[in-house]
């Protein structure tokens, strides 16, 4: 009779912390894979053979949804900041910014993750002043509006 009782709680439990670790990694990938892109990016050194048109921009978003790599539903924002002209020691900026939507892998949990989403945002000095010049650029936001 314990059994019946406690079983079905300890599988909930159980299956909820999967599903934790699950969304925990899904987040850390997403942040890594910003992280990772922005710091290429200020100084100049991302991939070229990620994306077939060789602009740097679509070669940067191109490597972030590369380096995140859970799926096309991950959208990309670049921001660029441009130099400030009285300070010969200022390059500008890129801000990269990412975000998907977090999704239930059992779908027992998907009452508390739909409307969530997985968002990063890393902005860095530009480093290199001969880097490639990039392009704001912004795809449609899965939550309706960019917070970066």
């Amino acid at each position: 009779m314990e059994f019946a009782i406690v079983a079905p709680l300890a599988i909930l439990l159980l299956i909820g912390t999967i599903e934790f670790g699950i969304q925990f990694n899904n987040y850390q990938s997403v942040r890594s894979g910003v992280r990772d892109a922005a710091r290429l990016a200020v100084v100049g050194r991302i991939p070229t053979t990620c994306s077939p048109t060789n602009v740097p921009t679509d070669d940067l978003v191109c490597y972030v949804r590369q380096r995140i790599g859970l799926g096309t539903d991950t959208a990309v924002k670049v921001v660029v900041t441009a130099a400030d002209v009285a300070d010969a020691n200022d390059k500008g900026s890129i801000k990269v910014c990412a975000e998907r939507p977090a999704s239930s892998l059992t779908g027992l949990f998907s009452v508390f993750l739909n409307g969530r989403y997985l968002r990063s945002q890393v902005e860095m000095r530009v480093e290199r002043g001969a880097g490639p010049a990039y392009a704001a650029y912004q795809d449609t936001a899965p939550s309706g509006s960019w917070t970066c």
